[in-house]
């Protein structure tokens, strides 16, 4: 529907620029003078419109420095809070890591090497007794 109604558009231009110009639209005509056509009705549409247009562009121009600074605002933003989020996470990791660093340094005080020496000497004492009662009465 859209396609119907533009070449019907066309035609229009076509029709209208050949009667301004005294000239008959056949249907051999080429189609480098329609397109030639087609360049006049834009470039006087141009003319026509070109305060409009300027005013336009200026008006996107101006948008798009305005929507530029709230992105680059939102991003600073968004970047501090990243930044300052990551600080808290390595803070807590830090003081874990303290902590279990700390614990296990707690745990190898309680139980010192002097502990562990004399727990072996008495299983090794228990050993040797129970070795000589055994050989005294299996003999």
């Amino acid at each position: 529907m859209a396609s119907q109604m533009q070449l019907d558009w066309a035609k229009d231009v076509c029709v209208e620029v050949f009667r301004e110009h005294g000239l008959k639209l056949s249907e051999d005509d080429s189609i480098i003078l329609v397109a030639a056509v087609f360049r006049r009705a834009l470039d006087t549409w141009l003319c026509e419109h070109r305060e409009e247009l300027a005013k336009h562009t200026l008006d996107v121009e101006q948008t798009a420095r305005e929507a530029r600074a709230a992105i680059a605002s939102v991003i600073c933003e968004e970047g501090a809070a990243f930044r300052e989020q990551l600080r808290t996470d390595v803070r807590a990791a830090s003081y874990a890591a303290e902590q279990a660093v700390q614990r296990a340094l707690a745990i190898t005080g309680r139980h010192s090497q002097w502990k562990h020496r004399m727990e072996g000497l008495v299983v090794s004492l228990l050993l040797f007794v129970f070795g000589m009662v055994a050989v005294f009465y299996l003999r």
